[in-house]
């Protein structure tokens, strides 16, 4: 099932937390209590994940990193945000 959109905003979430380690970064999970290795452009679209950026704009910024177009990004980009939002790592903004 299909997380995020478009013109969904993510933010980390409060019970997240980060830590680098040697091939990326360990993402923890306090409220499922879950760890995630996470590779260094997952932590690069974790970053991203500002609570300010649209998926649309994630995408951009995440093609002109790799020096690739927006649709070589697109669909593992999408997937990876479904997965983060589904494993509680990140969460849409919802407007106030």
């Amino acid at each position: 099932m299909k997380k995020v959109e478009p013109d969904t905003v993510l933010q980390p979430t409060e019970w997240c937390v980060a830590r680098p380690q040697k091939d990326g970064h360990l993402f923890y999970n306090s409220r499922t209590d879950e760890m995630h290795l996470v590779p260094p452009t997952g932590v690069l679209v974790f970053h991203l994940c500002d609570g300010l950026r649209s998926v649309n704009e994630i995408e951009d910024e995440l093609a002109g990193a790799l020096d690739s177009d927006r649709v070589a990004v697109h669909g593992a980009l999408t997937e990876f945000l479904d997965k983060l939002v589904t494993r509680g790592i990140v969460e849409p903004v919802h407007a106030q």
